[in-house]
């Protein structure tokens, strides 16, 4: 039981990991989980999320002001496979959502994941192409996107990173 718990915690400490920083930059940090989320795959995936929420949390600083970062994970079906005669699959996805200073114009979201390249002036371009392949990896993908439903002033941004959940019977790495 305590390995179908990390799920939920491995998400949370990411979390509680960044909210001090989030605090000295006026900005909350809120988590939203789905119960079945307690199988998510551990290991890299923790980098990921870590990484996720640091790059929210400053575009959020850049802004100034208060703010907030929102992530929540959901368990979703597909409705069809991609391969013919399989059952329909379930997918985590995770978004990462702030409203902060938003996607640089006129830089295409995928660019954003190659290594080496970094809007930041004291990035490095390490963390989204990590993320990138950490998804690819456990078969799934990662997407950054402008938000909808934002001011024009914090027009935000939102990381998505969706897998497939897989059983993994008692695997002992599971954290997500």
């Amino acid at each position: 039981a305590a390995a179908r718990e990390m799920g939920m915690q491995g998400i949370e400490h990411a979390a509680d990991v960044m909210r001090l920083a989030a605090q000295q930059h006026h900005t909350t940090i809120g988590v939203e989980i789905d119960a079945g989320v307690a199988d998510c795959p551990a290991g890299p995936l923790y980098s990921a999320l870590l990484n996720g929420i640091k790059n929210a949390v400053e575009s959020v600083a850049s802004v100034g002001g208060r703010g907030s970062v929102q992530v929540s994970c959901r368990i979703e079906a597909t409705a069809t496979s991609r391969t013919r005669g399989q059952p329909a699959s379930q997918w985590v996805r995770i978004n990462i959502s702030d409203d902060g200073a938003g996607i640089t114009r006129g830089v295409p979201a995928s660019k954003l994941f190659d290594a080496g390249y970094s809007t930041k002036p004291d990035g490095h371009g390490i963390g989204l192409a990590l993320t990138r392949s950490i998804l690819e990896r456990m078969g799934g993908h990662a997407e950054l996107s402008a938000r909808d439903d934002t001011s024009p002033r914090r027009p935000g941004a939102v990381l998505t990173l969706r897998f497939p959940l897989q059983d993994r019977g008692n695997d002992a790495r599971k954290v997500g």
